[in-house]
């Protein structure tokens, strides 16, 4: 009776140590940049046309683990909240007007932010 009893103690003690429902990684914000909406970069000194399309990317990292859970991230654009889900750790693009003036990015959770002005297009007259 008492070795049946340390049998069922070691397979209850195994069973639980080897739960399939423990949480494995999640992904972490990387970073985040404006770019062209065909995912181009955008660098220092390019000009902004007004009337094309970009979008921000949103890169993530994993913790280690090959295997990973649904993660949110959270992002602001201009001082409005929103949210990206990441299933995968592919990069994901989210379609942004640029407006004249300051443009800002930030990821909520670890801070990293990026910024894009777009001046108005200034009066100016050709002299002869």
């Amino acid at each position: 009776m008492k070795r049946y009893f340390i049998f069922l103690v070691v397979l209850s003690l195994l069973s639980i140590g080897c739960s399939k429902k423990d949480p494995i990684g999640e992904y972490q914000p990387a970073g985040i940049a404006f770019v062209r909406q065909d995912g181009t970069p955008i660098v220092a000194g390019d000009c902004i046309d007004p009337n094309a399309n970009y979008a921000i990317k949103i890169e993530v990292t994993t913790d280690g683990n090959t295997n990973v859970e649904t993660t949110v991230i959270a992002y602001t654009f201009n001082g409005n909240l929103s949210s990206v889900t990441f299933n995968t750790s592919a990069p994901r693009m989210v379609n942004v007007p640029i407006l004249e003036g300051e443009n800002i990015v930030q990821l909520v959770d670890s801070g990293f932010s990026n910024t894009i002005v777009l001046l108005a297009p200034s009066e100016f007259e050709i002299v002869p």
